[in-house]
């Protein structure tokens, strides 16, 4: 899984939890732990962006899946 994971970091770039987590079919909460191993090992960073909407209000970027964002530490 780990090795899969980098794989894709590596062909597309950064992405948040929820793409990951679609992409391999997975829960996000069932996914965050081997994401956070790869951040332990610092293999892997991690950052939380805001919206890029101006007054936020419902947008579909309400959950912490969608601004968590994974890429390959350098």
């Amino acid at each position: 899984m780990i090795s899969q994971i980098k794989k894709l970091l590596r062909e597309r770039g950064p992405l948040s939890l929820r793409d990951l987590s679609l992409h391999f079919a997975m829960d996000p909460d069932a996914l965050e732990p081997v994401l956070k191993l790869l951040v332990d090992k610092q293999q892997a960073t991690v950052t939380l962006v805001g919206c890029s909407s101006k007054g936020c209000d419902g947008c579909s970027c309400t959950s912490l899946a969608d601004m968590m964002v994974y890429k390959l530490a350098a």
